[in-house]
Parts: C-alpha cells; sequence; structure tokens
C-alpha cells in the first residue's frame, strides 16, 4: 500500500519503477502526476520476463512526454502509465484515469496481459484532446461524480505539455502479445489510432469478455477506430459487452472498429 506522486525519469526506465527480470506485486496504491520524460514508462516498466500483479490501485494524471530522440533506442516502448516487454502483467479491480501522452499500458514482444473489473477513462495521446475528452466523461458519468468535475478540470492545465504519440490507444497490444480482458470498461479515451485498443502484427491476440466501450475516440489522418483498431494480421474476439457513441475522424474510419488484414470474431 503506497502512494507515488510527482516522480519523473528523463533517460530511460520508469519514473517509478523499473524491473528487469523480477517479480512486483501492487495493491491498494495510488500513483499521480509521475512523468516518463525519456523512454519507457511513467509508473512501472517491466522487461525480460518480469512479472507484474497488480489489484485494486489508481493511476491519475501520470503522462509521458518524451525529450530524448527515441532513435536513441528503438528496442524501447513507452507509455504514460505501464510498459510490459517479454514479461506478464495483470490487473483487477483497478483505475486508469487521465494519463496522457501515449498508450496508457503498452505490452510488446509475446508480453501477455490480464485485465479484469479495471476501468479506462479520459486517457489520450495528445493533451489537447483532454477538454474534449474530459466533456464527454461527465455526460456520461452519474450525477454522483459531478462533485470530481472541478478537481479533474483542474488538472487539464498540468498536462497541457504532454506529446503527441503515433499509433496509439489506452491498451496497445504489439509484436506476439496477447491479452484477455474481461468485465472492464473503456469511457472517454482518445487516440492516434483507437480511443480504447490497439492490437497489431502477427500472433497478437486479444480476447474480449463484456468489455464496454463508451464515447471513445481516435484520429489519425489516414486511418483510425473509435473503440478497436485491429492489423497487420492480428486477432480481436469479443463476447458480450456494447459499444456506444465512439467516434473516429479519419480518410478511413469506423465508429467502433476498424480492421486491416485482420480478424474480428463478435
Amino acid at each position: 500500500h503506497v502512494q507515488a506522486e510527482q516522480n519523473t525519469q528523463s533517460g530511460v526506465g520508469s519514473g517509478v519503477i523499473f524491473l528487469r527480470g523480477s517479480n512486483l506485486t501492487v495493491s491498494a496504491s495510488v500513483f499521480r502526476e509521475n512523468r516518463n520524460n525519456g523512454l519507457g514508462a511513467a509508473v512501472i516498466y517491466a522487461i525480460d520476463g518480469s512479472i507484474v500483479d497488480v489489484s485494486h490501485s489508481f493511476f491519475e494524471d501520470n503522462a509521458y512526454s518524451r525529450n530524448i530522440p527515441k532513435a536513441s533506442d528503438r528496442s524501447v516502448a513507452s507509455a504514460s502509465v505501464i510498459v510490459v516487454q517479454s514479461s506478464q502483467l495483470s490487473i483487477a479491480g483497478s483505475s486508469f484515469a487521465a494519463n496522457t501522452g501515449g498508450d496508457a499500458v503498452s505490452c510488446v514482444e509475446e508480453s501477455t496481459l490480464t485485465v479484469a473489473s479495471t476501468s479506462f477513462e479520459r486517457n489520450a495521446d495528445a493533451a489537447q484532446k483532454l477538454s474534449d475528452l474530459t466533456d464527454k466523461y461527465w455526460a456520461y458519468k452519474t450525477p454522483l461524480w459531478a462533485v470530481q468535475r472541478g478537481s479533474a478540470s483542474r488538472s487539464i492545465a498540468n498536462r497541457r505539455q504532454a506529446a503527441a504519440s503515433e499509433r496509439q490507444a489506452a491498451i496497445s497490444l504489439r509484436s506476439g502479445s496477447a491479452a484477455t480482458i474481461t468485465h472492464s470498461s473503456f469511457a472517454a479515451n482518445g487516440g492516434h489510432s483507437a480511443g480504447a485498443l490497439l492490437v497489431s502484427d502477427t500472433g497478437t491476440v486479444a480476447n474480449l469478455n463484456h468489455v464496454n466501450f463508451m464515447n471513445n475516440h481516435g484520429d489519425a489522418p489516414g486511418a483510425a477506430a473509435g473503440a478497436i483498431f485491429v492489423i497487420d494480421n492480428a486477432t480481436v474476439t469479443a463476447v458480450g459487452g456494447s459499444f456506444d457513441g465512439n467516434a473516429a475522424a479519419s480518410q478511413y474510419a469506423a465508429g467502433a472498429i476498424y480492421a486491416r488484414q485482420a480478424t474480428v470474431t463478435l
């Protein structure tokens, strides 16, 4: 049970925790306003067979804003909250809210992701989207949450400098990674390729069970999806769940799911 706030890294690694071939258990913890100004993650960066287990934790207002050239290390993935590379990540009963600058969670190089009973809300790939996303979020939420709007609006000003990213979503799965997501929700997220979920590359698989997608938005100029963007021989299977109010603004766009050379089963 920890609280971690305003930690920063500006090289290659993590603002809070960097794991290499190690195990980490996080429970009932809070991570706010941590920064990844280099390559890696703002909160957790796990590589080389690490195992990360997160439960009942809250991730808010963390950010990725790259200040060193990406070309300096092409093997390093980056995200506003968590990166797992050739590693395992499980998330249960947690919340990811208002994190900015790329994926909230990025899984690459045959990583494994399991998500259960978790919400992803108002995460964005660029700071300038946050005002629009916040309006959609509060329209969607029940009046019980309205009391929090003041603090959410004030925090927008602190995220204006987060950098736009390429081909991003709230969760990104690449290079043979596999995810199982159950009884979870994606609301008012904004991304380059998709607001909620990007699934890319041969061997990459996402299995969704009763997952709800509401008011998510993608705006890549070439192609985008409001909720799910699946390409390059990847596979998505969804059972139950819903798609409501998602939107995309691109040359080739889909409000809910965009698939190119991929397999989708609903």
